[in-house]
C-alpha cells in the first residue's frame, strides 16, 4: 500500500520535464521560424483567418454551372466569397481553350459577388475554362466538351 501511496505523490516527476521540454521546444520554433510565430500568434490572439473563396458560379437548383452558353460563347460565372476584414478590389481572369479575358471584382466582408462573362467558343471539342485570382492565389478548373462546329 504504501509504494502505491509513493509513486502516486511523485507523478509530477514524470509530468513537469515533458511539459519543460515542449514549452523549450515550442520557444525555440517560435524563434527560429518566423512562419511557426505567425502561426502561434494567430493561433493565441483568436483572430479569424482573412482568405477569399473562389467556386464557379451555381444555377437556382444548387447545381455548379460550368461550360454553359450557346455554339458560339460559353457563359463563365464564378463566385467570390469574401472573408477579409475591409474591402478589397482583385483582378480576375477568365480562360476559355487558348482566350483570356482580365477584369476586376470589389468584394465587401462578408459578401460574396458574382460575375459572368461570355466568352467565344474553342472550335476544340474537348477545353479547359479557368478562373484565376491571382492577388489571393485562388484558381478554379472545368473541362468542358462541345466545340462550336
Amino acid at each position: 500500500m504504501r509504494h502505491a501511496e509513493q509513486r502516486a505523490s511523485r507523478w509530477y516527476q514524470r509530468v513537469l520535464p515533458v511539459t519543460a521540454l515542449a514549452v523549450a521546444a515550442t520557444v525555440l520554433l517560435a524563434l527560429v521560424l518566423p512562419g511557426f510565430r505567425e502561426q502561434v500568434a494567430l493561433s493565441a490572439s483568436h483572430r479569424p483567418q482573412e482568405y477569399v473563396a473562389l467556386s464557379f458560379g451555381r444555377a437556382p437548383d444548387g447545381t455548379v454551372v460550368t461550360c454553359t452558353g450557346s455554339r458560339s460563347a460559353v457563359k463563365v460565372r464564378f463566385a467570390v466569397e469574401s472573408h477579409l476584414a475591409e474591402g478589397r478590389e482583385l483582378d480576375y481572369e477568365i480562360g476559355v481553350g487558348d482566350t483570356r479575358r482580365t477584369g476586376t471584382v470589389r468584394v465587401e466582408p462578408g459578401e460574396t459577388v458574382e460575375v459572368t462573362r461570355a466568352v467565344r467558343r474553342p472550335a476544340a471539342d474537348r477545353f479547359e475554362v479557368t478562373v484565376r485570382l491571382p492577388d489571393v492565389d485562388q484558381q478554379v478548373l472545368a473541362h468542358c466538351e462541345g466545340g462550336r462546329r
